[in-house]
């Protein structure tokens, strides 16, 4: 079951130009990226368990909500279609931004424009609110053990710059 279409890159925070030339490419990031993620984020067990299931203890997972949890510390996620929008935009742009030719990497360079820098296309900013959410829905998993015995998800940590 895909949970972000690329209409969801089409006009939001993670917007990409979407056409007849990109609908493929984007579509192949998604497919790449979105159930490794979603792994990671559940645990294989509470994936099989998540995808496709109508049960409503799978619904808070889904969607946008904010949460006080036990220890006091309070989660805001945006949902899992915004964090995995967040996570397949950062690989995609990354790897828009050089083409590889039989020359090597070479940046990309319009008749009209030129490109902005690699720090300004706030792709790492991107990517961490998209990590922000992935660590709030793995708090609130987390705290609640018994609705969800089956997680096992793995920890994302920040990408270091280089």
């Amino acid at each position: 079951m895909s949970v972000v279409n690329v209409s969801d890159f089409a006009s939001s925070k993670y917007e990409v130009s979407v056409s007849e030339f990109t609908i493929d490419r984007i579509q192949e990031y998604i497919d790449r990226y979105e159930t490794m993620i979603l792994i990671e984020l559940m645990g294989k067990d509470l994936y099989d368990a998540w995808d496709g299931s109508t049960d409503p203890i799978y619904e808070k997972l889904t969607t946008a909500w904010v949460e006080q949890l036990s220890d006091g510390c309070v989660v805001q996620s945006r949902g899992i279609v915004d964090m995995l929008c967040g996570f397949v935009y950062f690989e995609y742009v990354r790897d828009q931004y050089t083409q590889q030719t039989i020359n090597g990497a070479v940046k990309a360079k319009g008749q009209n424009s030129d490109s902005a820098n690699f720090p300004m296309t706030m792709l790492h900013t991107r990517r961490m609110e998209a990590l922000d959410n992935y660590n709030a829905i793995q708090a609130y998993i987390k705290d609640n053990p018994t609705t969800y015995p089956e997680y096992n998800g793995v920890t994302k940590y920040p990408l270091l710059p280089i």
